[in-house]
């Protein structure tokens, strides 16, 4: 009896550690993240940092273009108001244009450029300059014109008056001639009566 009573106790200890171990087993089985679970927490937060990645690079072109459009477009405004307003405007273009910081060695192709486009802008304000004056003489000329209208005109209303002049002349003789008339008939008459009288 005492034999097999040790004999169930052993096998009962053994079948109590073998449950344990199968236990934690499982429970250590379950604790481990599986290949699907990891794979499906790593691929997030790759393409996470793929997106912001891009997103970044989007903005930093974006910025640099809008930075590009700006100072392009405050040079040309710089070179449109220069060139109306009438400044030294080479002056005005090299320092728009050509911002040369200290100390820095310019190559000969920039100086050629610069050159080449401040003999084009020279071009450009000869031929203005030739327009201006084209227009200046026809001014002149129109003037000119005017004046010698002008002149005729005046010329044509002393004839006129002239003419007038003559036409007032030749009735006023024509008065007086009438009212001497009248005045020897108002005589010739006064004489008539008066020898009537006496008869």
């Amino acid at each position: 009896m005492i034999n097999v009573s040790h004999s169930t106790g052993k096998e009962r200890a053994r079948r109590f550690y073998d449950d344990e171990d199968i236990d934690d087993k499982h429970s250590k089985t379950r604790n481990l993240p599986s290949s699907n679970s990891s794979s499906s927490r790593t691929r997030p937060s790759s393409s996470n940092t793929h997106e912001a990645s891009i997103i970044g690079k989007k903005e930093k072109s974006h910025i640099r273009l809008f930075l590009i459009y700006q100072t392009v477009t405050l040079l040309v405004v710089l070179g449109i108001v220069g060139y109306l307003s009438n400044w030294n405007w080479k002056n005005a273009y090299i320092q728009s244009f050509a911002k040369i910081p200290k100390g820095n060695v310019i190559s000969t192709r920039d100086l050629e450029s610069m050159a080449n486009q401040i003999v084009t802008l020279s071009e450009e304000l000869n031929v203005n300059q030739q327009k201006v004056q084209i227009l200046g003489e026809k001014e002149f000329a129109l003037k000119q014109e005017l004046q010698k209208e002008v002149e005729t005109n005046l010329l044509l209303q002393k004839e006129d008056k002239g003419k007038n002049n003559l036409r007032g002349n030749v009735v006023d003789e024509r008065s007086q001639k009438l009212h001497k008339q009248i005045l020897i008939t108002k005589e010739w008459l006064r004489k008539h009566n008066e020898s009537n009288h006496e008869v």
